[in-house]
């Protein structure tokens, strides 16, 4: 389920997502009862700071667009699909993945904007 291609993941890496999942447990379980019990993002709209939101194309875990509080996000959140990804792209896509997140944090790219 959590990603696109499964059949492009090795066994060990098949049997190590298996035992991290288990590990992370006690977290997971704490989310979800958090985001149950109605728990929601506030005061983002104050940040003035470069915020990217990416969803996967193939996430069957999350709805595209799925966060639910839009309006509660600061004004420079930039929103992306990543095409053929799931859940965890960075098993669909690394390279998509890390281009994002230099994308997203290119400082220079920033001080440009404000000249």
């Amino acid at each position: 389920m959590v990603v696109a291609r499964p059949e492009a993941v090795g066994w060990d890496d098949v049997t190590a997502m298996i035992r991290y999942m288990h590990i992370s447990r006690p977290t997971l379980e704490t989310a979800l009862r958090i985001t149950r019990q109605g728990y929601a993002f506030e005061g983002g709209r104050n940040l003035d700071i470069p915020i990217t939101v990416a969803f996967g194309t193939k996430d069957r875990m999350l709805r595209p667009r799925g966060y639910r509080y839009p309006d509660q996000l600061p004004s420079r959140t930039r929103p992306l699909s990543l095409p053929g990804c799931g859940h965890v792209p960075m098993w669909d896509n690394p390279a998509l993945v890390a281009r994002t997140i230099l994308e997203g944090t290119d400082i220079r790219a920033e001080s440009r904007e404000s000249i």
